[in-house]
């Protein structure tokens, strides 16, 4: 309402929008408030893509990827993302991903991971795919630097031990700083005291 559309968006030939959903969004809530006509500035793609689903998701993810100045995403988001695009809907190859956004291969495997552990933390906390939770509760730092931790086990079980710990500290919210305690369950990981506690 203040400053209006800064930023083009970028829309198929059909009317779908490729980049600036949330720009669309904000400019349809603003004329619904005060019934002035309010336009889309677009740049209107002259690309027969037609209903190609991985082409439109490939183009989409290099636009919102490729910009020197993009939104910052939630990484949550983008992570969880990621999974649904890779592994759900197997929409694209991790290849296609990485192509498409310009992310590191590692990187991409790693948010991969990331998102699993949001995934199974959600389900363990009862809530499946409620990621507006998680996104509130701020884990994926803590998610993010436990992938190596659960590598690190040698067993399902211990795996499965250390998941249980760690989603039960933070869904307690056991640790003022969650960050800070993942690093002490590396440290007690590599010093060998992990099994004691």
């Amino acid at each position: 309402a203040l400053v209006n559309q800064r930023e083009p968006g970028v829309v198929l030939a059909d009317g779908r929008i490729i980049d600036g959903n949330r720009r669309f969004t904000c400019l349809r809530l603003l004329n619904a408030e005060d019934n002035n006509i309010q336009y889309f500035e677009t740049v209107i793609l002259d690309a027969s893509i037609g209903n190609d689903q991985k082409q439109i998701k490939m183009l989409e993810l290099a636009i919102q990827h490729g910009e020197e100045q993009r939104v910052d995403y939630n990484m949550i988001d983008m992570a969880i993302g990621a999974y649904h695009d890779i592994i759900e809907t197997e929409l694209l190859s991790i290849d296609e991903y990485v192509s498409s956004t310009n992310i590191p291969l590692t990187e991409v495997k790693k948010r991969l991971e990331t998102a699993k552990l949001i995934i199974e933390f959600l389900e363990f906390m009862g809530v499946d795919k409620q990621y507006h939770i998680a996104r509130e509760m701020q884990v994926y730092s803590v998610f993010y630097e436990m992938v190596p931790l659960v590598k690190k086990c040698e067993s399902i079980e211990g795996k499965q031990q250390l998941k249980r710990s760690v989603f039960s500290n933070i869904m307690m919210g056991s640790a003022a700083d969650q960050r800070k305690y993942i690093r002490n369950v590396k440290s007690m990981m590599d010093s060998g005291l992990y099994s004691s506690y």
